[in-house]
């Protein structure tokens, strides 16, 4: 909290009263993630609630994502020992009224999360902080460098968009001063070059277009052979996905630990070996796939995607593989995923592990009970 109070001035009880600001009736927004602290929904696009809902209870969250308008926000949570009444749905609207209002710089919110919300079976409060994107502040939260650069590359991106938009709107202002018989001839300029690029785009792609899948990299993959691409697979993309050219040309398994499609021919031996395991240990989990629910975007859209029955033990497990992939492909320089060969995530990963192994703040046994767990789909290509 002292990283908030210095960074993000003291909390007023504007921002924590839940009337602070017109709670509008607007839906849900889709964001593109940039960045997530404990690398478990990093992908090309989200939704805001899901990030609110996304709280990790062993720590802070910090989110960093571009909006449907071309900006760059973070959000910052953690758990508050204080009271409130406020859902998750008021917490988006009073985040999606910050966000059109440019004039602030921060807000806060106090939200009650609901029993599926998080994974626990307790309601936790959880105070978030939404802010626009500023360097100095992503430091003094810990965003890695590296990071911190592909943000920063972003939101100079997002800049030059907004200019080009208003210098683009100026254009047409100013167009009303030319001649009547300019007109036309941009007419028949504009409807000439639209056939070209029609004709020339279906002898190109004469089915799926696959550029929308190959938009955005999750991972820096530079110097390491392998897919070089991470989609997250939602509700919204399922369908384009498994009815693209990418898709059906190719054979495809499925790492269970971490909901990874990848190129059957990268599935070794000793991966089938662990994922085995994992389907023999995790019944709801093999249910699931055994009915291509995972690839389903009317399941992917439900509730039921955030209650996978596992158990304590699960993200452990998968912690271990993720280790163990980060040194193969080090040694090899060949990756499986991009995210394989991510410091954060297997930093996150140690830490876990850590926590495990050296029970310093909690009680030495850890009781292995059964939990929901979020599933999220993610496909690894080229």
């Amino acid at each position: 909290m002292s990283i908030l109070s210095t960074f993000l001035g003291p909390l007023s009880q504007r921002a924590l009263n839940p009337k602070y600001a017109p709670l509008s009736t607007g839906s849900d927004c889709r964001v593109r993630l940039l960045y997530d602290s404990s690398e478990e929904h990093l992908g090309l696009e989200t939704s805001l609630s899901d990030l609110l809902r996304s709280h990790r209870e062993d720590g802070e969250s910090i989110f960093v994502f571009e909006s449907e308008s071309h900006e760059v926000f973070l959000i910052f949570t953690v758990c508050a020992h204080a009271e409130t009444t406020q859902s998750v749905d008021a917490a988006l609207r009073m985040c999606q009224t910050f966000m059109d209002d440019s004039r602030q710089r921060q807000a806060s919110v106090l939200y009650k999360t609901a029993k599926t919300d998080l994974d626990r079976r307790a309601e936790k409060t959880i105070l978030a902080v939404i802010a626009r994107y500023d360097v100095e502040l992503a430091k003094a939260l810990g965003i890695p460098s590296a990071r911190q650069q592909q943000i920063t590359q972003t939101v100079q991106i997002c800049k030059t968009t907004a200019r080009r938009t208003a210098r683009f709107g100026t254009d047409l202002v100013s167009m009303s001063e030319l001649p009547v018989f300019f007109f036309p001839t941009i007419c028949i300029v504009v409807a000439l070059l639209l056939v070209i690029v029609i004709i020339f785009t279906s002898l190109k792609e004469p089915h799926h277009p696959q550029n929308i899948f190959r938009s955005w990299k999750a991972y820096d993959t530079r110097d390491s052979i392998g897919p070089e691409y991470q989609l997250s697979v939602y509700g919204s993309n399922a369908t384009a996905w498994t009815s693209s050219d990418i898709y059906k040309n190719n054979d495809w398994a499925l790492r269970l630990d971490d909901q990874a499609l990848i190129p059957m021919h990268l599935f070794t031996p000793s991966e089938q070996r662990y994922q085995t395991w994992i389907s023999a240990h995790y019944p709801s989990i093999s249910a699931l796939v055994k009915d291509r629910k995972h690839l389903n975007g009317t399941w992917l859209s439900s509730p039921a995607v955030d209650n996978v029955m596992v158990d304590e033990l699960f993200h452990f497990s998968h912690c271990v593989l993720a280790v163990r992939r980060y040194i193969d492909a080090r040694e090899s320089r060949k990756h499986v995923c991009g995210r394989d060969i991510d410091k954060d995530h297997v930093r996150h990963c140690l830490d876990a592990l850590d926590w495990w192994a050296f029970p310093d703040e909690r009680k030495t046994n850890i009781e292995n009970f059964e939990r929901p767990f979020g599933w999220r789909t993610k496909v690894c290509f080229d």
